[in-house]
C-alpha cells in the first residue's frame, strides 16, 4: 500500500534536528529560525493526524484511497482555522481538490477518533460564481495609481487632519 511506504517520515516523530537533517543545506539556509519552528510545529500535528485517522483518507465518500494524503483543516486557514488535532483531518489528495473546487462533498465518519464536533458532519466549498478575480485586481491596480498621481503632493499634516476626521 502507497500510504504504508510514503509517510513513514509521519510514523514517527522526528526531533527538531533529526527532521531537519533530511531537508537540503540549500534549502534550509533560506528559512528563517521562526519558520522552521512553524514548519517543524505544522510536521508535529500532521503526524498526530495522520496517526489518529489511521493514514487513511476520512472521507466516506473517497473513491480515490491510495492517491496521495494531505492535512485537511476544516475550518479554514484564511478563516482562522490552526494546525490542530482539533481542526485538521486526513485527506487524499483528489478528496481535498474535489472539495476546495467545490465539485464534491467532504462527509466524515461519526466515530470516536474524531473530535465532537466533527463526527458524521458533512461539508461542502460554495464556489464563487460571477466573480472574476483578475478583472478586481485589475481595477484596483488602476485605482491605486490613480490616487498615487493625484494625492502625491499630500504631506503628512494633511493626512494627520484626514486621520483625525475618520476617527469621528
Amino acid at each position: 500500500m502507497k500510504q504504508m511506504e510514503n509517510y513513514k517520515i509521519y510514523r514517527k516523530k522526528l526531533t527538531y534536528d533529526e527532521y531537519f537533517e533530511l531537508w537540503e543545506e540549500v534549502k534550509i539556509e533560506a528559512l528563517t529560525k521562526g519558520l522552521m519552528r512553524e514548519i517543524y510545529a505544522k510536521y508535529l500535528v500532521k503526524c498526530d493526524v495522520f496517526s489518529r485517522d489511521n493514514f487513511k483518507c476520512q472521507n466516506l465518500n473517497c473513491k480515490t484511497p491510495d492517491s496521495d494524503l494531505t492535512m485537511h483543516h476544516v475550518k479554514w486557514q484564511k478563516n482562522g482555522g490552526k494546525d490542530s488535532l482539533r481542526n485538521c483531518v486526513t485527506s487524499c489528495d483528489r478528496c481535498h481538490k474535489n472539495y476546495h473546487s467545490a465539485k464534491a462533498e467532504f462527509s466524515l465518519p461519526d466515530n470516536d477518533l474524531l473530535p465532537a464536533h466533527m463526527r458524521g458532519m458533512t461539508y461542502l466549498a460554495h464556489k464563487d460564481e460571477g466573480i472574476n478575480w483578475k478583472i478586481i485586481k485589475k481595477q484596483n491596480k488602476q485605482l491605486r495609481k490613480s490616487l498615487r498621481h493625484e494625492f502625491k503632493s499630500a504631506n503628512w499634516d494633511i493626512i494627520s487632519a484626514l486621520m483625525r476626521w475618520l476617527e469621528y
